[in-house]
């Protein structure tokens, strides 16, 4: 049996939202519906090979906004540079191709090495400042080797997006987690790690973890314990081809149920 675990909810003030029920009055007049629009943009990854010089990074990016995008995600942020350029003067250079950068990638170089422990966090108020610098919201924790895929290394993890994500509440920011294919890959304990932030503990006694399968059935799980962080689940079962929608609800002295997290997933493979 292959089992999994996977760290749902890591992310600060983006997993616990409050939901605003409406009680306005239905009227007889009924305002046309219309879709979200979202603006184009793309990871400025994607053209890493052109980012070599500073006439280089103008000239892609103007060919970018030529193209039709409106909106890039930063990466290369490295000892207080994006490709050599400081913050202030690379956000010059995109705003020159009439650009904007709401969100980048900031890599702790520890997460590429292969020798795992806690991650440094001194880092992390420079790392804001260039975020501030682009006028950046999101700030995303993008990669990490393979020495870090372990139950040791995803508390680690864990760890320092907690910090990061108060650092960022602190400045209106979002701290963020990049995923890819690899966190849904099986280990060997069969231990399922919930971590989760809270933006607000007001009025919070405990929380409750669901675990709804595939068929809509659903398993929860409850903490009566304000600040807790973190739940380790060992029951559900990981066989081959499972999967979960994960949630965490908050509880107050009522027992109702406050607001929850996003949905997140588990998937054995």
């Amino acid at each position: 049996m292959k089992s999994n675990i996977f760290a749902a909810a890591l992310l600060g003030a983006a997993t616990l939202i409050a939901c605003e029920n409406s009680t306005s009055e239905a009227t007889s007049e009924e305002t046309p519906q219309t879709m979200e629009t979202y603006k184009k943009g793309y990871q400025l990854y994607t053209i890493r090979e052109e980012m070599v010089s500073d006439s280089a990074i103008e000239a892609a990016l103007h060919a970018t906004k030529e193209m039709g995008y409106v909106q890039v995600e930063s990466f290369g942020y490295m000892q207080g540079t994006f490709f050599g350029q400081s913050p202030a003067q690379f956000k010059k250079t995109i705003d020159s191709a009439s650009l904007s950068s709401p969100s980048g990638h900031y890599m702790p170089m520890q997460l590429a090495m292969n020798e795992v422990g806690p991650l440094d966090t001194s880092t992390i108020a420079g790392i804001l400042d260039a975020a501030e610098a682009l006028n950046q919201k999101w700030v995303i924790i993008p990669w990490m080797s393979d020495a870090w895929r372990t139950a040791e290394g995803y508390a680690h993890l864990a760890n320092y997006l907690k910090t990061l994500s108060s650092a960022c509440q602190e400045r209106g920011m979002i701290a963020a987690w990049h995923n890819h294919e690899f966190e849904f890959q099986p280990l060997e304990d069969g231990t399922v790690t919930i971590t989760w932030e809270m933006a607000s503990e007001a009025n919070v006694t405990g929380f409750v973890i669901s675990f709804t399968n595939a068929t809509g059935e659903a398993e929860t799980r409850s903490l009566e314990n304000a600040a807790a962080r973190t739940y380790e689940e060992t029951s559900l079962d990981l066989s081959e081809g499972a999967v979960y929608l994960i949630e965490v609800w908050t509880v107050d002295e009522n027992q109702f149920f406050g607001p929850r997290s996003a949905v997140d997933s588990l998937v054995v493979l």
